[in-house]
């Protein structure tokens, strides 16, 4: 499968693994309560839409050749500590949401170091959840506007 729709798997409460190494576009609420799914690894997805991964319990995600997560993309419901994108050109509003079951005591590493557009919401509410963002990496040369006061 390259191609999925909007809903494809929410809802599937019994669903506990999946593979789909082909697909390139993450819809909307793909997996939305599926949350016996902890890893996914999807290398060929190259674009996380709005709401994509919302409701899931991930705790491992391979996005290695995605270059877009959109608004409330990674909201996922579980304590990931590390997200990895080296494609990622672009975040999305909230693309991590406002869940505080992020906010674990070894802090959140986020790396996107090819990103240049990051919308100016990205980390609203994130920072206010997420105080103890260990490492930020991003391709972008100015954050002083999006992260001020908010990371402590």
């Amino acid at each position: 499968m390259t191609v999925a729709s909007d809903y494809t798997f929410a809802g599937c409460e019994n669903l506990t693994s999946i593979s789909i190494p082909q697909l390139t576009k993450i819809p909307p609420y793909f997996l939305n309560g599926a949350q016996l799914i902890t890893k996914l690894d999807l290398p060929e997805c190259l674009e996380i839409e709005s709401h994509g991964l919302l409701g899931t319990q991930l705790s491992e995600l391979s996005i290695p050749k995605c270059t877009s997560i959109g608004e409330f993309g990674l909201a996922v419901t579980s304590a990931i500590l590390e997200i990895n994108g080296p494609e990622v050109l672009y975040l999305g509003n909230r693309f991590l949401g406002s869940n505080n079951r992020l906010n674990e005591p070894y802090g959140l590493i986020l790396s996107f170091p090819k990103c240049q557009t990051v919308d100016k919401s990205a980390f609203n509410y994130t920072t206010n959840y997420y105080k103890n963002i260990r490492d930020l990496t991003l391709g972008v040369t100015s954050l002083n506007f999006i992260l001020s006061n908010r990371i402590s």
